[in-house]
């Protein structure tokens, strides 16, 4: 690392240095960076859980989770369920679906998933 290299990162915030961290981490893996994503196809991104509720969705219970890479956020959705054993709040997971929009934010409902290791 050079010298100017380490005073960027010097004066960086704890927040910039995280989303550095994020991006090439998942940059790594054989994904789609959320920057890059479109709506209404398939798509195969990684993130980390920034939040997580539960709320329901339609008349049905949902848990909500949205995942940061670091480019972009996506929230996935898991209908029928009040929590998905393995992602905690932090968790690094890949998600495979179909996103769509929904209240200018990237959606996928019960994709598949693949819990990382932290």
């Amino acid at each position: 690392m050079s010298i100017k290299e380490r005073i960027r990162r010097m004066r960086m915030s704890g927040a910039e240095l995280h989303t550095e961290s994020l991006k090439s981490f998942f940059a790594s893996l054989d994904t789609t960076p959320m920057a890059d994503m479109v709506d209404r196809g398939v798509v195969r991104v990684a993130g980390q859980v920034k939040r997580m509720r539960t709320a329901p969705r339609f008349g049905v219970m949902a848990v909500e989770y949205v995942i940061t890479d670091g480019t972009g956020e996506a929230t996935v959705v898991f209908t029928g369920r009040s929590s998905v054993a393995g992602m905690p709040h932090g968790a690094r997971v890949i998600v495979e679906g179909a996103a769509h929009p929904e209240k200018h934010r990237h959606v996928l409902l019960n994709p598949t998933y693949t819990l990382l290791p932290n």
